[in-house]
């Protein structure tokens, strides 16, 4: 059989011109990467015709051992069938997990742009970052200066309009392409912020946006919104093709990074030696892989070959071992930065807890009660509209099967002025924390509120509709309350449990840090992701042999974010410590009246029995 004019055999199978355009050997490359063409089909496999078209746009494209990781991991795809259509649908999904200088950002900006070069009218690509002049630093400045390198030797589509930050096809493109679909902003590479500040303008970008084939890459992710980024998973997951890519620093397990990284098998399964492991985001499999310039730099390998430095983008083996000496081989910054993993939960990081902490004593886990548990609630009012989160929180206070008494978070509530209400907003918001706690079943007298500010906010309720509940101020000094029945925290010359004003600087620091002293016992359950991130942001430090809480201004200053549900939960907490006498390490007061009162009767019928005799 004669071969048509232009037409090239490779491969297995006849490669002939289409849309007007020449067949040359990297256009082959394109097509059998977007065909997937395997081993057994003829091909070379998805990641070899990859890097074949990375090293012709790019020549002096470094392929170290990281980046061939990277490339096989952004290559393995699972392909899903629809029982029902019978349609089959691409999907691939890769956590990395590194330092700084570990060339995440140049590999992320090949990957989004190979996707687009090898089909621009049907493909999407929408690359994410905590703000766009953070991104135009790294991952957005990678890809713009890639696609003017291809698009001075004529491979690139589109045009680069950066106003917009935006690549784009134009209409003749389009039409070119094919004419009987029409170009918008679906068919190009756009750059979205997600950091918390720009939430609600990414959600309003990604509504409606769709196309056959999506390219999602958020780098920095450690630092985005996570509803930014679960209604971009989610939203997407109709498209043929969904390919995602979520990059950042090991920073807390719980943040959107860690939650998106998180083992299949949990995070006791993974430690610092674990190169990858096995994750699913958005119901999708996929892999995660980390990057230690510690253990597996590249620089470093080619040190002990005797090469020298061949790659100067990377850690330097001399910069990581000065780090290591500096900072310390425990401290958190050297773990996120060059270890490139979770700083472990001994890192000496003077957080209130740790990740490790949190997952290792089991306070991620649901309770099971041995009877029935008290409903309690905490309440971190925001005085003003427009201020912080006001948050209702619901908890419980029980007995676990495991016959330990434990705190439990139920559910976390963010109040706001109901629509159309003209009532004064205090005023409002009590008549909420009211509807809900009859909604709950939790009387006034197991509720406590932050009277910080004067206790205007819990005067109210104590006049109106929340008489008896319990005013918890963060300000002034610690408490007379026992904190921990553990040995170390006895009183020395007493022998009796230390109260809160021996042990912390204020009040603010007690109601918080206790928290710690419950998980450790195991005695703390329910944490949620949102929760445990708060817990594990919070600082302190310890002065004149007492522990002070890093303020809440600080806090929020440091991390752009109050504590607001970790203010609320402990004000629970302090509620259950008050009225139910929960205290970690030991029994309940009213297990121990029951005992007590059983020991009496026991007590007065061997007496009896002993006079009759």
């Amino acid at each position: 059989m004669a071969i048509p004019d232009g037409a090239i055999e490779k491969y297995g199978r006849l490669w002939t011109p289409r849309n007007g355009a020449v067949v040359t050997p990297l256009r082959i490359e394109m097509d059998a990467f977007l065909l997937g063409l395997t081993q057994e089909e003829g091909g070379l496999g998805k990641a070899t015709h990859y890097r074949n078209i990375v090293s012709t746009i790019w020549p002096t494209y470094a392929w170290h051992k990281w980046a061939e990781l990277r490339a096989q991991a952004f290559c393995k795809v699972n392909i899903e069938e629809d029982t029902q259509t019978g349609n089959k649908f691409v999907r691939s999904v890769t956590g990395l997990a590194g330092g700084t200088d570990s060339g995440k950002s140049y590999d992320m900006a090949a990957l989004a742009l190979v996707n687009w070069f090898v089909d621009p009218l049907n493909t999407m690509v929408i690359v994410v970052s905590t703000s766009k002049i953070d991104a135009k630093q790294r991952i957005w400045a990678a890809l713009v200066k890639m696609y003017r390198e291809a698009h001075a030797v004529g491979v690139a589509a589109g045009r680069l309009i950066e106003s917009m930050d935006i690549i784009k096809l134009s209409d003749e493109e389009g039409k070119a392409i094919d004419p009987n679909i029409g170009v918008s902003d679906a068919s190009s590479i756009m750059l979205l912020a997600a950091g918390d500040e720009y939430k609600d303008d990414a959600q309003k970008r990604l509504q409606g946006k769709k196309n056959r084939r999506i390219v999602l890459i958020i780098d920095e992710l450690q630092d985005c919104s996570s509803s930014v980024i679960n209604e971009a998973l989610w939203g997407f997951k109709g498209a043929q093709e969904l390919h995602v890519v979520g990059a950042g620093n090991p920073s807390s397990i719980f943040d959107p990074h860690g939650k998106f990284c998180e083992p299949i098998k949990g995070w006791m399964s993974v430690d610092e030696e674990t190169p990858n492991w096995k994750i699913k985001v958005a119901g999708i499999e996929g892999l995660a892989l980390r990057f230690d310039s510690e253990k597996d730099n590249p620089n470093q390998q080619s040190f002990d070959k005797g090469k020298g430095l061949r790659y100067p983008f990377l850690p330097k083996p001399n910069d990581v071992a000065v780090a290591r000496k500096e900072l310390g081989e425990l401290n958190p910054q050297y773990w996120r930065k060059f270890r490139g993993f979770w700083p472990p939960a001994d890192a000496d990081d003077c957080t209130v807890v740790s990740d490790i902490l949190l997952a290792r004593h089991g306070a991620l886990d649901k309770p099971i009660w041995d009877g029935t548990p008290k409903d309690i609630a905490g309440i971190d009012p925001s005085y003003t509209e427009g201020g912080d989160r006001f948050v209702f929180t619901h908890m419980k206070w029980g007995k676990l099967i495991s016959g330990k008494w434990a705190i439990a978070l139920e559910k976390q509530y963010v109040l706001n002025r109901r629509a159309g209400s003209q009532e004064d907003f205090q005023y409002e918001m009590i008549q909420q924390i009211h509807d809900l706690s009859i909604k709950l079943g939790i009387p006034n007298q197991w509720m406590g509120v932050d009277a910080s500010a004067g206790g205007i906010f819990w005067s109210i309720g104590e006049r109106e509709l929340l008489r008896g509940w319990h005013a918890v101020s963060f300000a002034g000094a610690a408490s007379d309350l026992p904190v921990s029945a553990q040995y170390a925290l006895r009183n020395e010359a007493t022998g009796k449990p230390q109260v809160g004003k021996e042990l912390f600087h204020n009040m603010s620091s007690e109601l918080c840090f206790v928290s710690r002293y419950f998980l450790e016992c195991e005695q703390l359950k329910g944490v949620t992701p949102d929760l445990a991130w708060e817990m594990t942001q919070r600082k302190y430090v310890r002065r004149t042999r007492k522990i002070i809480i890093e303020s809440k201004t600080d806090m929020k200053k440091r991390i752009g974010k109050s504590p607001d549900l970790f203010d609320s939960f402990s004000v629970g907490l302090f509620v259950a410590r008050k009225v139910f006498g929960a205290m970690a390490g030991s029994e309940a007061i009213e297990e121990k009246k029951r005992k007590n009162k059983e020991s009496f009767k026991e007590l007065k019928q061997r007496l009896t029995l002993r006079g009759n005799w």
